[in-house]
């Protein structure tokens, strides 16, 4: 699974601002953040900007077009009045069914997160979004809360890495990411004690081989400790 993250604005588009944030590092942050908490999924994240830089939307399509994904969010801030979140996908033709899955899914894990902060649901919606209209792939647009409204704005400084970690899980539920397998416990090893040839023991732990030795210790004469597994 390839998915990529598109932080909206950046460098001499700063995108929306209010009440002293700009809505280029607000994205940027939250996809950072979102970013790594899906390390933990089976997914290849790339996002159309790391730093504070100008991408044109041609370029941000181009990019996950050529990385043939999977999937497409491009994270953005609201402005202009009201509260909340809303989403979108592309208004014209040939949307496919798997499009509004992605959005409906998404929208609902999204939803339901601002919701426990009593941040209204402003509804799936749909638009002629360059970044949505030309990508091949399913494609999204967030809208989280509102820069202006300084409610929203006080969520968003001091919540990033929240709607970040929520970010992330919507997306690993709405797209069916498998986690990342634990690794499976190192073997442990095995010794068994010999004394003058004969076993007397096998121990994992070193604290076990010395009481047992140490109960021969000026009687035997020879004492061998070999490893038998891993």
């Amino acid at each position: 699974m390839v998915i990529v993250l598109d932080p909206g604005h950046g460098g001499i588009d700063t995108g929306a601002v209010g009440n002293g944030l700009q809505e280029k590092n607000l994205t940027l942050a939250i996809a950072q953040r979102a970013a790594g908490a899906l390390s933990a999924y089976v997914a290849d994240i790339y996002l159309t900007r790391n730093s504070d830089r100008y991408v044109s939307l041609s370029q941000r399509a181009t990019l996950a077009n050529q990385k043939q994904a999977d999937a497409f969010l491009s994270i953005h801030i609201n402005a202009g009045g009201g509260s909340g979140f809303e989403s979108y996908r592309y208004s014209g033709q040939g949307v496919s069914p798997e499009t509004v899955a992605f959005q409906s899914a998404f929208h609902q894990e999204m939803a339901t997160f601002y919701a426990q902060y009593t941040f209204p649901d402003r509804g799936m919606k749909t638009a002629d979004f360059a970044v949505l209209r030309e990508t091949k792939m399913k494609a999204v647009l967030s809208e989280n809360l509102f820069i202006d409204q300084p409610t929203d704005a006080q969520f968003l400084q001091a919540h990033l890495q929240l709607i970040g970690d929520a970010t992330a899980r919507a997306l690993a539920t709405a797209l069916h990411l498998s986690p990342v397998s634990s690794p499976p416990p190192a073997p442990t090893a095995l010794y068994r004690v010999l004394v003058d040839g004969e076993q007397i023991g096998a121990y994992a732990q070193i604290e076990n081989i010395l009481r047992a030795v140490s109960e021969y210790l000026g009687s035997a004469r020879e004492i061998r400790i070999q490893r038998i597994s891993t």
